[in-house]
């Protein structure tokens, strides 16, 4: 060979070696690892055999877990990554003979009418939520969660031919969303019972408070009724001057158990005089007109009249409601 030839082929074996597409030994032609044909660099999501467990660059917080390709009119599946076939737990030979809605079935019939829905609105041209949530039975029996996106792909007339679909396990995220909804319905069940135990409480404090009320009244009506009178009897009687002074200390102590009430009764019809909360006291006690106007130095019409302007400012003057049990009410 004349040194010219040699010269020309060291050239064209130097240009061959720059082509991408030219065979050389130990490599082949063609799109590189993970690209697809035609388009250099770009991923190839559908029949990808290297997509394993782990981050989604393009779904970022996801885990990819695997991808397929497959028709829209019928369903069949052109390509399946291996780790989608796994899950499964089908042999290839039997993926690839049958449809993906066969296929869902298997895995789970209630999914396989959401598929279904999808497949037949992509045929129709209409426009579907390119992610969807899908629930699966693993070869293990293992229920997974994975969130699928699919991308339609148009044939040269611009009619959805095909659909690719990235799967990415989110199993992880449903079984914390589980935990989260199990301690929030645990907290709300904590919180009806501690608003029930509350009511209960409280429930409790005024029936407790009712009954101290009662129990003060009856306490107060005895005193009235069974100590006062024969004290006020006694004071009558000629006694000496230190028993006098003894008999005023003991009705100044005893009536100090009905100052609750006259205080009680004051602050609930702000608008009643001194003496008509004298006056009411008194009636509470059962004491008559008369006696009344004795007690109080008044005359009997002075009573009347106080009673008469209780009734009406207690708001019972228009009904037969008798004065002294609605006293020993409050």
């Amino acid at each position: 060979m004349s040194q010219k030839n040699q010269r020309v082929m060291k050239k064209k074996t130097a240009d061959d070696k720059q082509n991408p597409l030219v065979k050389h030994k130990g490599r082949k032609a063609g799109p590189s690892r993970g690209e697809a044909p035609g388009q250099p660099g770009a991923p190839n999501p559908a029949g990808s055999q290297n997509s394993g467990y782990g981050p989604c660059s393009n779904f970022p917080g996801y885990a990819l877990a695997g991808n397929a390709e497959m028709e829209i009119a019928t369903g069949r599946i052109l390509s399946m990554s291996k780790e989608v076939s796994q899950l499964s737990g089908l042999s290839e030979k039997e993926l690839f003979s049958m449809s993906a809605l066969e296929v869902m079935g298997r895995l789970n019939p209630q999914m396989k009418q959401v598929l279904a829905k999808r497949l037949s609105a992509m045929a129709a041209g209409e426009d579907v939520p390119q992610r969807v949530q899908y629930s699966l039975k693993d070869s293990l029996g293992q229920e997974r969660w994975f969130l699928v996106h699919s991308t339609p792909v148009r044939d040269g007339s611009g009619a959805p031919a095909k659909v690719k679909a990235v799967f990415m396990d989110i199993t992880e995220q449903k079984i914390n969303e589980e935990k989260l909804l199990a301690a929030r319905r645990e907290l709300e069940a904590k919180t009806a019972e501690l608003d029930q135990m509350n009511a209960a409480l409280k429930k409790l404090l005024d029936q407790s408070r009712e009954d101290a009320r009662r129990f003060e009244q009856r306490v107060v009506a005895n005193v009235e009724d069974l100590v006062l009178p024969y004290l006020e009897r006694l004071h009558k009687t000629g006694l000496s001057a230190d028993q006098q002074i003894f008999v005023n200390v003991a009705q100044a102590n005893l009536k100090e158990l009905s100052a609750p009430f006259m205080r009680g009764l004051s602050l609930r019809f702000p608008d009643l005089t001194p003496r008509e909360v004298e006056v009411a006291n008194l009636v509470r006690m059962g004491s008559s007109s008369r006696q009344i106007a004795h007690l109080l130095s008044i005359t009997r019409r002075a009573v009347e009249f106080h009673r008469d302007s209780l009734r009406n400012k207690l708001g019972i003057k228009k009904s037969r409601r008798n004065l002294r049990a609605f006293l020993a009410n409050l």
